[in-house]
């Protein structure tokens, strides 16, 4: 029997480690999906053990990415379009990093203090607690692994597909939980007695407004399947028709996409937070417009899926969303507290203009410029910006700002530019309206499974933003 030839040994060779990489490819997009399970369980990995849990899980995660990566045949993943972010990224950590570093040029006046009530000399820093700034530094580059994660996975559509349809069944499995829980006469968080927000559904996290969030990105991305299916479906060649195929569509193949949305959707109304209420209403309204406008999507299809995003908002709001008015209706009280923060946080901001304090100082700075009318600890600024401003420093702050907005915008350039599959990208927007608006009142994205689940959306538009047009793909 003759041997095979080189050219037919080295086919198959090729075929091998296709397969071999498809696996791999298979493996990877599972592990992420089970990352994501896994982090809203331990109340919303807001505890340290569950924070640092996940930041090695995601590390793991990641280093065999890359390992997969080098070993894929035709080279590793077109990191072009992510260089700008990586190198502000860079930038940004050797500046976290610089802070919390001991040294004798750049320090916080408060070592001084500390040096003449301790009556020794300890080794000053910028940031006035070394070790919180490492800590909030090491959740940040978790977030970041978990992007590059889902960035890897979502450069296919299946990849794509997979993990927004995870996050959808991920956010609906813990509203329902919360759910069960809001009606049962002893609410639990997993074998926890309710001890905060007992009235309330909160689902596995113990913060109404961390939950409002998380529930908020699971329905934008179960909005996603649903405009697919109508998409796929709806029939054109009669009004008549087109209601009635997407009235099917959405009933019969896509009754699962519409179950997890308005599981989503009903559990944050039921959690009675207007912040993340109104925050992921604007996500809503931006996922709606975005499809509208997207030139890929332009058919009659869209007509029938606003109507129904529009009904189902109303919707909700009639039926669960009398105690998120009510507490609209009371924000008096709490409204001047916040200004109150808000306006001391300013003051600090002012002084430390330059440098900041220290990534997860606020709690240790707060208390200098707090108004003495205002009583009571205060350890969160509930409003991302200012806290960003004072810990990293007005400068590195805005770095983080140029480097989130870059991504959007990259997003934003995909729903102009996809010739299929915007919806992606249009979901990654809406997303980042959601967490942009709410990080206005709140610290949801503090909560490690809420910052995870952001970023793998956003990680899965931009690797989604991507032409599809073969000459200007990577």
């Amino acid at each position: 029997m003759d041997a095979p030839s080189p050219r037919r040994r080295l086919a198959r060779s090729g075929a091998g480690a296709a397969e071999r990489a498809e696996t791999l490819d298979k493996v990877r997009r599972r592990a992420l999906i089970a990352l994501l399970a896994w982090a809203p369980l331990p109340l919303g990995s807001g505890r340290s053990w569950a924070g640092s849990l996940l930041g090695v899980l995601a590390a793991v995660l990641l280093a065999l990415a890359g390992l997969g990566e080098v070993r894929r045949p035709g080279g590793g993943a077109p990191f072009r379009q992510l260089r700008w972010a990586i190198i502000l990224g860079v930038v940004l950590v050797g500046w976290i990093l610089l802070q919390s570093l001991p040294q004798s040029v750049l320090y916080h006046p408060l070592w001084d203090e500390a040096a003449e009530a301790l009556g020794s000399a300890p080794a000053p820093s910028i940031s006035v607690d070394r070790q919180a700034s490492l800590v909030r530094l090491f959740h940040l580059l978790t977030y970041a692994a978990v992007f590059l994660l889902a960035w890897q996975a979502g450069r296919r559509v299946e990849g794509a597909a997979l993990v927004m349809r995870a996050i959808m069944a991920i956010g609906a499995a813990d509203a329902l939980y919360g759910m069960v829980q809001y009606a049962s006469p002893t609410p639990r968080i997993l074998w926890f007695r309710k001890w905060a927000y007992v009235h309330d559904v909160t689902g596995t996290f113990v913060n109404r407004n961390s939950f409002a969030t998380f529930a908020g990105l699971a329905l934008i991305a179960g909005l996603v399947p649903l405009a697919q299916q109508l998409k796929r479906s709806a029939a054109m060649h009669s009004r008549a028709a087109l209601w009635f195929s997407a009235a099917e569509s959405l009933l019969a193949r896509g009754r699962w996409a519409l179950a997890g949305s308005l599981l989503s959707g009903s559990a944050l109304l039921l959690s009675h937070s207007r912040g993340g209420a109104m925050a992921t209403l604007c996500g809503v309204l931006a996922f709606v417009a975005l499809a509208m406008s997207a030139p890929s999507l332009r058919s009659d299809w869209r007509r029938p899926f606003g109507w129904i995003a529009g009904a189902g908002l109303l919707g909700g709001l009639l039926l669960a969303g009398g105690g998120v008015l009510q507490r609209a209706a009371d924000t008096s009280a709490e409204a001047d507290s916040r200004w109150a923060i808000f306006s001391s946080t300013l003051s600090a901001i002012r002084d430390n203009f330059l440098t900041g304090t220290g990534l997860g100082t606020f709690r240790f700075i707060f208390p200098m410029y707090q108004s003495p009318r205002f009583e009571g600890f205060v350890d969160l600024a509930h409003n991302d910006y200012l806290e960003n401003l004072l810990e990293l420093g007005v400068p590195a702050a805005a770095l983080l700002f140029v480097l989130l907005g870059s991504l959007v915008i990259e997003c934003l350039r995909g729903v102009r530019r996809r010739r299929k599959d915007a919806l992606y990208p249009c979901a990654a927007v809406a997303a980042s309206v959601l967490v942009a608006v709410h990080s206005c009142f709140d610290f949801s994205l503090q909560i490690p499974a809420v910052a995870v689940t952001y970023a793998a959306i956003l990680g899965v538009g931009v690797a989604q933003s991507v032409s599809s047009r073969p000459a200007e793909a990577p």
